[in-house]
């Protein structure tokens, strides 16, 4: 019974985190509908006055729709400044068929991810008064949206805050288990339900920055010197 009542906690404060959200980004824009009933001709030409504002609105819009985000397109200026960026779904293009043919196999081959998804949102940097607008957006997909209840599982929402990173690298490099830290993080912010993120993100991420503090420890300092 205790892990239903902490799944639905976790459920109910994602969606309730979610529609917030969603109203705060719709309301920039004045739009009013659901966000599984826009089109087109609802979102192009709509003025965002930050490259943040529009990809504010966009996971916003993922999270309440139930699809995971992949960043698409990018064109940048002269220094890197970016003037236009696209996002698409996940599930966007085809695996290459040199992936999928290949005879020559160790492993077994991933699951199918990639199923042609034709959604689209692009907007593009306006040098006249150096504002976002909107200037392609297709809502369709050619696959089923995740349920509200899942939704806090797609892998564009499992983010690990960059403070909590970094307290979970210097208590790992202090020899404290990713498990324990882990259960750490959850009790400070007052359950499970209200992390961002699975054991899974924490362990890899973790993993991945555990080379990089190995460089400066002493035994690596020691077999230097020598």
């Amino acid at each position: 019974m205790s892990d239903f009542n902490e799944e639905q906690v976790s459920n109910n404060y994602f969606a309730e985190q979610t529609e917030d959200k969603w109203i705060i980004a719709a309301e920039k824009l004045e739009i009013f509908k659901d966000p599984i009933e826009l089109v087109r001709e609802d979102l192009v030409g709509k003025q965002f006055l930050t490259f943040e504002d529009a990809e504010f609105f966009i996971h916003q819009y993922s999270n309440m729709i139930g699809f995971s985000l992949r960043k698409g397109k990018v064109k940048r200026q002269f220094g890197g400044a970016i003037k236009y960026r696209q996002w698409v779904c996940s599930k966007e293009g085809h695996r290459e068929l040199k992936w999928i043919k290949n005879l020559n196999r160790k492993r077994e081959p991933r699951a199918i991810t990639r199923v042609g998804c034709k959604f689209l949102f692009r907007v593009s940097l306006r040098k006249q008064d150096g504002k976002w607008y909107c200037k392609e957006f297709r809502s369709t997909h050619s696959h089923p949206l995740v349920i509200a209840g899942h939704r806090q599982f797609i892998r564009s929402n499992r983010i690990i805050p960059d403070g909590m990173l970094m307290d979970a690298t210097c208590m790992k490099s202090a020899g404290i288990k990713t498990c324990q830290i882990f259960s750490y993080m959850a009790e400070l912010v007052g359950g499970y339900g209200k992390l961002s993120f699975l054991p899974k993100d924490l362990y890899n991420r973790v993993a991945k920055n555990e080379p990089v503090h190995l460089k400066n420890a002493d035994a690596a300092r020691a077999i230097g010197y020598f």
